[in-house]
C-alpha cells in the first residue's frame, strides 16, 4: 500500500516577513529554483512537502502526472481566497520562484495537469504582482492550450482546461 502525505508549514515572525518582503520585492520571475521549499522552510515562510512510503523510487513519484496534478490542486486550493495564509502563500510562491515552474507544467501534454496548473495560476493571480507576471510570462503558454480548429491540436483538451485558461484571460 502506498501512502502519500502532504504538509504545509507557514511561520516566521511578522517582523521577519516584513523584512523578507522588502528584500524580495523585485524578485526576477524568469529564473526558477528547485530548492524553493527548502529555502522557504529555512526562513520560516512556507514549506509544502511530500512523503511517499511503499515506493521503490520515491523521487520518481514526484514526476508522475497524478502527483503533479495533486500538487497543483493543493496550490490551487491554498491560494484561492483572501484568507491571510492564502495571501502569504500567493506571495511566497512568487518570491520562491514557483511561477516559472507552473508555467513549465503548462507545456505538458497531460490535460489534467494543465487544467490544475491553469486553475492554480488563476488563483495566484488574485495577487496583483502575480497577475502581472502571469500575464507577461504565462499567457502565451495558456493561449496555446485553447482550441484552434485543428483536430490534431485540439484533441485531448477538456472543456475544464479551456475554462481554466479562459479564466486566466478574464483576470487580466
Amino acid at each position: 500500500m502506498r501512502q502519500v502525505k502532504i504538509w504545509v508549514v507557514s511561520g516566521g515572525s511578522k517582523k521577519e516577513k516584513e523584512s523578507q518582503s522588502a528584500e524580495n520585492k523585485d524578485s526576477n520571475f524568469a529564473t526558477g529554483s528547485s530548492t524553493a521549499t527548502s529555502s522557504a522552510a529555512a526562513r520560516g515562510n512556507l514549506c509544502v512537502g511530500w512523503s511517499f512510503s511503499g515506493s521503490p523510487n520515491p523521487l520518481a513519484e514526484l514526476f508522475k502526472p497524478e502527483t503533479l496534478e495533486a500538487a497543483a490542486g493543493a496550490l490551487q486550493n491554498l491560494a484561492a481566497c483572501y484568507w491571510q495564509p492564502s495571501i502569504e502563500i500567493r506571495a511566497a510562491v512568487r518570491k520562491e520562484k514557483g511561477l516559472p515552474i507552473l508555467v513549465e507544467l503548462l507545456r505538458m501534454e497531460v490535460d489534467r495537469v494543465v487544467c490544475a496548473v491553469a486553475t492554480a495560476l488563476r488563483n495566484l493571480a488574485i495577487d496583483q504582482r502575480n497577475k502581472e507576471l502571469i500575464g507577461k510570462y504565462a499567457m502565451r503558454d495558456l493561449v496555446q492550450k485553447l482550441p484552434t480548429g485543428n483536430p490534431q491540436h485540439d484533441q485531448g483538451t477538456s472543456d475544464d482546461t479551456i475554462a481554466a485558461v479562459l479564466a486566466n484571460a478574464e483576470r487580466g
